[in-house]
């Protein structure tokens, strides 16, 4: 429950791993900031810190939430779970999850984490503390036994900083943002969007999968792993509206902020229908503008469409755009089981400026005109890894 009304100021906690790390080379932090300030009329206190030599960071490079690689113990983590010694000695079997994550032990990455919030927040317990979340990228190797608890361990470095923030109820707002990254694991990924989708349903409303879609980017010197200046540039001013719009919604903006009832969060997928056994057809929702369109000038990357049911899958090899509708060609059979699920970019690759859009930027509102970066930002269909049943 919002309570207080209106806050008179708003701390942003950026954190993350190596992407996050990149953006604020690349700026970004600095472009979610003003473009935030600028639409929620309060000012607004960035703590984004990297390479610091006061122990008070928030991006780590080369870190997972808190499982341990007996492969690999060179990279850092979060949470140290219960069996862990960080030693080439410990084994899978030595590590247990199942226990409570508020017995475990903080690394580096959490203290240094708490450090920048304590030293760095506002001391007015009744503003916003807005906790962006960029996705770590490690955590997409993380292997089976992990998996079930990683909602519980990932919550578990949010609520630590819920504490640190020491802000009023409903003063805590996490806000969830996956970078895009060639994964290792697919069972991982699916674990990782199981748990934002079960924290940001209703109830317990723990927070919210925000940034559209940030895999309109294209990676680093043909790496897999990490992204180029357009990536965060594009998606931290689209971030700043998708949050502004949270807060407008939830009555913590002041009067005199831009009216946001009209803020879009992105397009989204509809129920799909089958036109015959290969192809789909699919009307996109919550469009602004008045319809949907490719992102750039090299095309749509129709295999982001997968359709899904157990073992079963198949990706889209070609489609076509009629107003708000997309349908979707496939080479085979698509499955027929009663369980199937269309996603979009369900696994998180880089796709450059090959997704599709909706048209607002071609028709946004006068009253954005003045908001810093705005004429960066697209709505890119918001990314469904769990997807649609049809």
């Amino acid at each position: 429950m919002v309570v207080g009304g209106a806050t008179g100021k708003i701390d942003l906690l950026v954190r993350g791993q190596s992407n996050s790390y990149l953006a604020v080379d690349y700026g970004a932090d600095g472009m979610l900031r003003d473009t935030l300030q600028a639409l929620c009329g309060v000012p607004v206190n960035l703590i984004s810190r990297r390479a610091g030599t006061d122990g008070r960071n928030t991006h780590h490079s080369s870190s997972s939430t808190a499982w341990v690689d007996p492969f690999d113990n060179s990279f850092e983590h979060w949470l140290t779970p219960t069996g862990a010694d960080y030693t080439s000695s410990t084994t899978k079997a030595a590590i247990n999850y199942a226990t409570d994550p508020t017995t475990w032990a903080a690394r580096p990455p959490m203290t240094e984490t708490l450090a920048a919030v304590n030293n760095y927040k506002s001391a007015d317990a009744g503003s916003v503390l807005v906790d962006c979340r960029l996705h770590w990228e490690y955590d997409l190797v993380m292997y089976g036994d992990a998996q079930p608890y990683y909602r519980a361990m990932a919550w578990e470095v949010s609520r630590r900083i819920m504490v640190a923030a020491g802000k009023a109820a409903g003063r805590y707002i996490p806000v969830y943002a996956h970078c895009p990254y060639v994964a290792k694991t697919l069972r991982a990924g699916d674990a990782i969007a199981a748990a934002w989708v079960a924290d940001s349903a209703p109830s317990p409303g723990r927070g919210a999968v925000l940034a559209g879609n940030m895999m309109d980017a294209t990676n680093l010197n043909n790496d897999s792993a990490h992204w180029n200046a357009e990536g965060p540039q594009r998606s931290f001013p689209r971030l700043a509206m998708e949050i502004a719009k949270r807060l407008w919604d939830q009555g913590l903006l002041p009067a005199g902020a831009v009216n946001l009832s009209d803020t879009p969060l992105g397009p989204r997928l509809g129920v799909p229908t089958r036109v015959n056994s290969t192809t789909l057809s699919v009307p996109i929702l919550d469009v602004k503008g008045t319809g949907i369109m490719a992102q750039g000038s090299n095309g749509i990357d129709w295999s982001a469409f997968t359709w899904v049911s157990g073992s079963g899958y198949g990706d889209a090899t070609s489609g076509s755009i009629s107003g708000s509708t997309i349908t979707l060609n496939f080479p085979a059979t698509i499955g027929n089981t009663g369980t199937e699920r269309l996603t979009y970019c369900g696994w998180p690759h880089f796709r450059g400026d090959r997704l599709v859009i909706d048209n607002w930027h071609l028709a946004r509102p006068s009253k954005y005109d003045a908001v810093p970066n705005i004429a960066a930002v697209r709505f890119p269909l918001r990314r469904d890894p769990i997807g649609i049943g049809f």
